[in-house]
């Protein structure tokens, strides 16, 4: 019964005892704060650790709420790239369906503008064409004019280098004449002296000249004359058979267009 009871007592301070090192057992401090110890955490998580803390531990430390935020935050940007990508793409597309849309505007514009281009030129074709028409209408008249002009004062020349040229309108007038009688003829002061001298030539080519009297006249130009006879005259002056020639000539010549104003 003794040995039984030294044995209790025994365990019973052995008890004690381990009761007062578990009293006084104080726990290894370790000089981190909050924050360094959140981010600790958080860096063992993203590093793959197998360290998982308690919901409870989470909530005290605010290891929870700043989990909570950062998952916010990543989905938040995945959020945000993905509206980007979003948008990019609809921009891409609205820019390739313009850019279509535009070219085929612009082209179709071009081509409508070419078409009136065209259009425009033709009128300006007729119009060149009509005025073309009428100058050459209008301007026929000045030009046959012109003509007719140069070549009065070329054929004066002519006659007037070649004194011989009257000789053939002389007998022509004589024949038209038709008389028996003398006749006067009057022909120019420059040519009276030549005529003469052929008149007195035995030469059967003159013998129409034996029953001219001939007279110079002021009024007649050289390469003319006028023939008297008892019948009447005929005038065989150069200018007369020029004047007579434009008469015919400009009837048949188009009317000039009066400019209005």
């Amino acid at each position: 019964m003794q040995w039984s009871s030294i044995h209790d007592h025994n365990n019973r301070s052995d008890e004690a005892k381990g009761e007062e090192l578990v009293k006084e057992f104080k726990p290894r401090l370790f000089s981190l704060n909050r924050s360094e110890a959140n981010a600790m955490h958080l860096a063992e998580k993203k590093s793959g650790s197998d360290f998982v803390m308690s919901d409870v531990g989470k909530k005290v430390s605010g290891i929870d709420a700043i989990e909570k935020k950062n998952e916010q935050d990543v989905m938040d940007r995945r959020v945000d790239e993905k509206m980007n990508e979003l948008k990019t793409q609809a921009y891409d597309e609205a820019y390739q369906i313009g850019l279509k849309d535009g070219f085929k505007s612009a082209v179709d514009q071009k081509i409508k503008d070419i078409n009136q281009t065209m259009d425009d030129f033709q009128i300006l074709v007729n119009s060149i064409h009509s005025i073309k028409t009428d100058l050459v209408h209008q301007n026929e008249a000045h030009i046959v004019t012109t003509i007719f002009r140069i070549a009065e004062k070329i054929a004066y020349g002519h006659i007037a280098e070649n004194p011989g040229l009257v000789l053939p309108v002389i007998k022509e007038s004589i024949e038209i004449a038709q008389a028996d009688d003398e006749v006067t003829v009057l022909v120019s002061p420059e040519q009276i002296d030549f005529i003469d001298n052929l008149k007195k030539l035995s030469n059967r080519d003159f013998d129409f000249l034996k029953n001219v009297r001939l007279e110079p006249s002021q009024n007649v130009m050289s390469g003319g004359c006028i023939v008297e006879t008892n019948y009447g005259i005929i005038d065989a002056q150069v200018q007369t058979r020029v004047d007579k020639i434009w008469t015919e000539l400009s009837q048949a010549l188009p009317k000039i267009k009066k400019i209005a104003g």
